[in-house]
């Protein structure tokens, strides 16, 4: 496309330039809402990152203290649920001996 160098090609050249110059705006006003919608999902990422991981970290520290005890005594974890008289007495073997011949003899 060939553009006079007179007054109506510098017309048309100032037409052009406008019409550029509108242009260019609306690309920039695309790209800054891209720019700040790619940034909000890197920070809801990292947010879902963080929610999974603090949950997994927590389970890591305290879950294991808890297994062990219930591996040394089951009955010290659930409290002494089987109890005389209302007196808190350890779960032993003989205890559990006790508690199976008293659900027999119910039969």
């Amino acid at each position: 496309m060939r553009i006079d160098t007179g007054e109506e090609g510098r017309a048309q050249l100032q037409a052009l330039l406008q019409e550029n110059l509108k242009l260019s705006k609306a690309i920039l006003r695309s790209v800054e809402k891209t720019r700040r919608h790619i940034f909000l999902s890197q920070i809801a990422n990292w947010l879902r990152l963080f929610l999974i991981l603090i949950p997994i970290v927590l389970a890591a520290i305290y879950v294991p203290p808890l297994i062990k005890k219930f591996r040394e005594s089951p009955a010290e974890l659930f409290g002494n649920i089987f109890s005389r008289n209302g007196e808190s007495t350890p779960l032993t073997p003989e205890r559990i001996q006790e508690l199976q011949q008293l659900l027999q003899q119910e039969r």
